[in-house]
């Protein structure tokens, strides 16, 4: 049986890289490419979600609070560019699982996503503190 996964807000360009890391790692995979609908998401019960931090015009704390609350067991993943410490914080206490960088290697992005689906936290090496 696939895995679904869910991608929100991935810009074109993304799309293929993420697929492909999600496949690499999980196997079969259905993947969809989604909007920020919490209705939707539900009635979807992904196992990973991966969401552009970069593209949201939402508010991405409230709607991370509101996919938490709505997905309890998925995997929320954060792929985004660039990100300062009290993001990180934020999108932590919102309920983010993981985060990746986006000029991540395709190797990277596999590594990452392979960690956080068997540990349930990964913080890719890029938004290290360097304090």
């Amino acid at each position: 049986m696939a895995s679904v996964c869910c991608l929100v807000g991935a810009a074109p360009q993304d799309v293929s890289r993420l697929a492909a890391a999600l496949e690499a790692v999980l196997g079969d995979v259905q993947l969809n490419v989604a909007l920020l609908d919490i209705v939707m998401l539900h009635a979807l019960a992904p196992e990973v979600l991966v969401i552009d931090f970069d593209t949201m015009k939402a508010d991405p704390y409230q709607a991370l609070r509101h996919l938490r609350f709505g997905l309890p067991h998925a995997l929320l993943v954060v792929f985004a560019s660039a990100l300062t410490v009290p993001q990180m914080v934020d999108l932590r206490d919102a309920g983010m699982n993981a985060l990746v960088a986006k000029d991540s290697t395709a190797n990277e992005l596999e590594a990452g996503l392979r960690i956080a689906l068997t540990t349930g936290i990964f913080v890719d090496a890029q938004f290290a503190d360097p304090a």
